[in-house]
């Protein structure tokens, strides 16, 4: 795995300017969205990639068969952060939520090795607003995670404390208003993201297994929802 990610990853190391995204479709109705695989720029000041969340989503997606979209390019904004008037990203995500019949957007961020917990999910407030309030979804993934991460840190799970993903222009709030599709937003520690050093790829290996689980549970879930 670790190989495979790193080479991934690569290709989110070029500088590109201009226009560029990565398109991949699946057989399971659920995305992967990695829109800070590249730097970006927001309100004119540059913004460093979340190193990983590119070779992550990639590799999620050749073992799970979901669908995928990705920055390969900064589009001198930030999909993350801009309108959609000024997000490509934004736009094509939307129509290829909408055209291919996607059940659920999960939105991949980093957040700094620092932070003290292990994964943030973002879903605007504690009705879980972006999830169209299924608590028991919300749970599937908090649960799944938490069981798997314990073992590297004590709470290492928490919901909507700092990204809320609050803000209509965030790309799970924006999917959620535009679409009604579930989404949510999952900023990841460098602890269990960074492929690169030695001491953090037992967890980062971990934390990327379990997602592919993961992937295949909430189809499930999600699928038994609808019939």
């Amino acid at each position: 795995m670790r190989k495979t990610i790193i080479n991934y990853e690569e290709v989110f190391s070029i500088t590109n300017k201009g226009i560029g995204m990565k398109i991949k479709h699946g057989t399971i109705p659920i995305l992967i969205s990695t829109p800070h695989s590249v730097p970006q720029t927001r309100k004119g000041k540059y913004k460093g990639k979340e190193v990983f969340t590119g070779g992550i989503g990639e590799y999620i997606q050749q073992h799970t068969g979901c669908y995928l979209i990705q920055s390969l390019a900064s589009e001198g904004q930030d999909p993350n952060y801009d309108a959609e008037e000024k997000s490509l990203y934004k736009q094509e995500l939307a129509k290829q939520v909408l055209e291919n019949g996607i059940n659920l957007v999960i939105d991949l961020h980093g957040c700094k090795r620092t932070t003290p917990y292990l994964i943030e999910l973002g879903t605007v407030d504690d009705t879980y607003k972006t999830l169209n309030h299924d608590s028991n979804l919300l749970n599937i993934i908090k649960t799944n995670l938490e069981k798997s991460l314990k073992e590297y840190n004590s709470h290492p799970v928490v919901v909507n404390q700092r990204f809320k993903a609050f803000s209509p222009n965030t790309i799970t709030h924006y999917i959620n208003n535009k679409t009604k599709v579930k989404s949510i937003q999952m900023e990841i520690n460098a602890q269990i993201r960074d492929f690169y050093r030695e001491e953090t790829v037992e967890q980062s290996t971990k934390f990327v297994e379990t997602m592919i689980n993961l992937i295949f549970d909430l189809n499930d879930y999600l699928k038994h929802q609808k019939d």
